[in-house]
């Protein structure tokens, strides 16, 4: 994301077991990354990050609640893309 003057701010409780408010900032980039690059996953971000499923969700949820990406499907089918 380099060159990109965008800032993102996490939701509240997102911190829960996902480390340093540095170690977070660092995952949210990750997540935004991937998302920027095509619809994401839960497993894909597992796989980019070293986080469980259930850290990963948090992840996104915080996301999501932020605006940023937008959740599309339901249940297993769950996937994340940044808005147009």
């Amino acid at each position: 994301m380099a060159g990109c003057d965008a800032q993102y701010v996490l939701a509240p409780g997102l911190g829960t077991g996902l480390g340093s408010r540095d170690e977070r900032e660092a995952l949210v980039e990750v997540a935004l990354r991937l998302a920027g690059e095509g619809p994401v996953a839960n497993r894909l971000v597992q796989q980019h990050t070293g986080l469980d499923r259930v850290q990963v969700t948090t992840l996104l949820n915080g996301l999501v609640e932020g605006g940023r990406p937008v959740r599309l499907g339901e249940r297993k089918g769950v996937h994340y893309v940044l808005p147009a």
